[in-house]
Parts: C-alpha cells; structure tokens; sequence
C-alpha cells in the first residue's frame, strides 16, 4: 500500500478518503502522510465515541482538509 501511495504523493496526485473514522487510531497516524483530503461520513450518531474524537483530533492538529457528510440511511439516520 505504501508503495501505491508513494507513487501518488511524488506525482502530486490529491488523495482523498472516505471513512466514518472508526478505525484504530495507529491506522490513521501511519497513513495520514499520504492523504490530502477526508470525507468524513456521520451516520448515527450514537456511534460517535472516544476513538472518533481522538482520531478527528489528530486529523485536525496535522492541518488536513476535511468535509463532513451526513448521508440519510433509511432506518439509521
């Protein structure tokens, strides 16, 4: 995967990701270098815990571009 990044990154290619954010954090931080953008999707709310928090704060402290969406679900948002 590094490799695939790497190769977008030196051909100033934008790296844009789609993630609800629930991921462990070491995640987040060892790919963080190679992505430009997030979409960061809100679905139900009642899923937002500590890990979404701390990750949205890594996100934020290392400057990166970040839109939230709030797509409708049927029977979840």
């Amino acid at each position: 995967m590094e490799n695939i990044f790497n190769f977008i990154r030196k051909n100033n290619l934008d790296v844009c990701i789609e993630t609800s954010l629930i991921a462990p954090s070491q995640i987040l931080i060892d790919t963080l270098p190679f992505i430009n953008r997030f979409y960061i999707d809100i679905k139900d709310l009642t899923k937002i815990d500590d890990i979404y928090f701390s990750n949205l704060k890594i996100i934020f402290e290392n400057n990166k571009n970040v839109v939230f969406r709030f797509p409708l679900v049927k029977n979840i948002t």
